[in-house]
């Protein structure tokens, strides 16, 4: 383990599962319902949020990924991977084992 970070899960799993790239919904097919349920979440740190709908995987919901499931409206590529999470930094010279949150 990197001392100073915990390893969290190595992705997520997302609720409802994507049939299309962007089908955040998970009804086949990717439209602006796709799109409001991303601008709906916009500014969320929720851990299940941010897997359904930080679609570029950068750890925030915003306009840029309500464009890129825009960007996709009308056609079912294959679901992209699940963003996986690179820990969280608890300061230097730590572990998850003095993490006081218990993480």
């Amino acid at each position: 383990m990197t001392r100073g970070q915990c390893d969290l899960a190595p992705g997520c799993i997302r609720d409802p599962q994507w049939m299309c790239d962007g089908d955040t919904d998970g009804d086949g097919q990717v439209n602006p319902v796709d799109s409001g349920l991303v601008q709906a979440a916009f500014g969320s740190t929720d851990a299940n949020d941010l897997c359904s709908y930080a679609i570029d995987c950068d750890g925030q919901i915003n306009p840029v990924d309500s464009g890129i499931v825009q960007s996709l409206f009308g056609v079912c590529q294959d679901p992209r991977d699940v963003c996986t999470t690179g820990g969280v930094f608890l300061g230097c010279d730590v572990t998850c084992d003095d993490d006081p949150c218990g993480g």
